[in-house]
């Protein structure tokens, strides 16, 4: 593997601007996609690894070594989670351990205040006078001079520890300062790899996603291309199928036909088709039915309807379990599917206004308590 004075060589002054590489117009060339997404993580550690190797060097050059180590460290602990830059992460490594013996040898060499020497001065126990007169004694000459001198000895060196500690305070701020703005410009630098990175891959995004939109929508039209073809062969043949069977309902059907209709159901069908603009005529042969008869109401005996008690024609006419209003309450009622009704009564004939089965029943909504049947006679002119 290279030597650490290998990769000094092999580093730049500056740290790259890896966002260059991603961003294309800078240069005024359009790049291709792949170009910006050939840019993995190993390249990206690699370059916050150059940025806070070079800020170190800046700091060791200056000759703050605490700063620096803190950028040899960071740096080391980015080579280290990456394996491929295992080799530098121990280069790294001897670097640091050598800017630590240098700090650790001029921290020694810087010289240490003085001590200050503790004096505890003699206690004098003061002797007890006697009543006789004392005799004068000679004054014995004091020694203030000497802890004079061992005082400015002790707030000299005061003085000294405490510039030598403001010196100290500022180198640190200093390698704190110059450690901020390296750390700052490496985050910088990476916060635009990043954001040239997303910028690249949204575009690959949306260009996958442009492409995968077209497909689907030349898929989806051709589908419904095919769906609409498919059913408009289908109605065609549905439509040729319903035109054979009708013309040979028509060819086989009689001119008149008997048909029973009971007063328990409610609309039922005759088998007979109607074109629009055939006259039809429906008469009223045979048989009764009764609107209530498991409540003991009478038979009807004929399709004509009931007055229901009540002398009032009108009452029964609009009678509310009538399924037509204006026509008597269990007269015999018609439709040609899915037409409205239409009262027929005993008798009845008129031109049909649509195409369809022809249906019966009686008119009362609610069948469940009918009873009876009775029969008619259909002839289509």
């Amino acid at each position: 593997c290279p030597t650490f004075g290998e990769w000094l060589v092999a580093l730049p002054e500056r740290p790259p601007a890896v966002a260059r590489a991603f961003s294309p117009s800078a240069s005024g060339l359009s790049a291709p996609v792949g170009q910006a997404e050939s840019l993995s993580h190993a390249d990206l550690t690699r370059a916050q690894v150059q940025a806070l190797m070079q800020a170190a060097r800046q700091l060791e050059e200056a000759g703050i070594l605490e700063g620096a180590l803190v950028n040899y460290r960071q740096a080391q602990a980015l080579a280290q989670s990456d394996p491929a830059l295992a080799s530098l992460a121990r280069e790294i490594g001897l670097v640091v351990q050598d800017l630590e013996g240098r700090g650790q040898r001029m921290a020694q060499a810087i010289p240490k205040p003085p001590p200050v020497p503790s004096y505890t001065p003699p206690v004098v126990v003061p002797e007890r006078p006697e009543r006789a007169v004392p005799e004068e004694r000679p004054r014995r000459r004091g020694k203030g001079w000497l802890w004079a001198v061992v005082g400015l000895l002790a707030i000299a060196g005061l003085i000294g520890w405490r510039l030598w500690q403001q010196q100290v305070q500022q180198q640190q701020a200093a390698a704190l300062r110059a450690t901020s703005s390296a750390l700052a410009e490496a985050h910088a630098a990476t916060a635009q790899a990043a954001q040239a990175t997303a910028q690249a891959a949204q575009a690959t995004a949306t260009a996958h996603a442009v492409q995968v939109t077209a497909q689907a929508q030349a898929t989806a039209t051709a589908q419904a291309q095919a769906t609409v073809r498919a059913q408009a062969q289908a109605t065609a043949t549905a439509r040729a199928r319903a035109t054979a069977v009708m013309r040979a309902t028509l060819t086989a059907r009689p001119s008149y036909k008997e048909v029973e209709v009971r007063a328990d159901r409610e609309w039922q069908e005759t088998g007979i088709y109607l074109q629009e603009g055939e006259s039809v005529l429906i008469t009223y042969l045979s048989g009764q039915w009764s609107p209530c008869a498991k409540y003991g109401c009478p038979y009807v005996t004929d399709a004509g309807g009931t007055l229901g008690g009540n002398p009032d024609p009108n009452y029964s006419r609009n009678y509310p379990d009538n399924v037509i209003s204006g026509c008597l309450h269990m007269a015999l009622i018609a439709r040609v599917s899915p037409s409205q009704p239409f009262c027929v009564g005993t008798n009845f004939s008129g031109e049909m206004q649509s195409s369809g089965y022809l249906e019966l029943r009686p008119n009362d909504r609610i069948v469940e308590d009918n009873d009876g049947t009775i029969r008619v006679r259909v002839e289509v002119r």
